[in-house]
């Protein structure tokens, strides 16, 4: 997960169906779905973080609008955000890039998910992030194509770190790398953390 400011609301009445609306949000979330941070602009759909069954109020609310990609959507569960017995972290309200951590095992491909807190709402983010990064209590298998969607980025990150210290070319693969780690790109949670463990060097070049 990642930190999302929102832009400012738009003026005058809207719906969360209007193109216009649909566009900012999708915007705002740098076109990558909130909870697995895949870039996949075609399959993104602008949902409620509070449902619309339990708040019908919030229907059409700036600050309950977010960005998700269509598997992702369908694996959260149904139960979600309809009381302190279910509530996750709020991209767009706690700092997530803080309070969440994500890391990929080129062991077993699993991707890990810990905290330094063990509240209620922490506890069932970190049950929501198994569910999507490694299946937990999900039926689906979408997470099998997720991990290697992972594992080619990192990859391919380690490989910009690689040529760096082979090529003299250190201001195009350090541009490379940055753009990278840049929040906008995909799976920066599982990047960060890959970065700090392994090439703490590069830590500045976080945005």
């Amino acid at each position: 997960m990642f930190n999302v400011t929102k832009s400012e609301m738009p003026a005058g009445d809207f719906k969360y169906t209007d193109k216009a609306v649909k566009e900012q949000i999708k915007k705002d979330f740098f076109h990558k779905c909130y909870l697995c941070e895949e870039k996949t602009p075609r399959h993104l759909e602008v949902e409620h973080f509070y449902p619309q069954s339990s708040f019908p109020e919030k229907k059409h609310d700036w600050d309950n609008l977010i960005c998700i990609c269509e598997k992702c959507n369908k694996i959260r569960p149904k139960k979600i955000n309809t009381g302190e017995e279910d509530a996750v972290l709020n991209p767009c309200k706690d700092d997530v890039e803080k309070l969440i951590q994500l890391r990929y095992n080129c062991v077993d491909y699993s991707v890990s998910v810990s905290s330094g807190a063990a509240t209620t709402i922490i506890n069932n983010t970190i049950g929501l992030l198994h569910r999507i990064h490694n299946g937990a209590d999900s039926l689906s298998y979408s997470f099998i194509d997720l991990r290697k969607l992972i594992a080619a980025e990192l990859t391919e990150l380690e490989e910009e770190i690689n040529n760096l210290s082979i090529y003299n070319l250190e201001a195009v693969f350090t541009k490379r790398i940055q753009k990278r780690l840049s929040r906008q790109s995909a799976f920066t949670a599982i990047k960060k953390t890959f970065i700090l463990e392994n090439y703490p060097a590069f830590k500045n070049l976080f945005d």
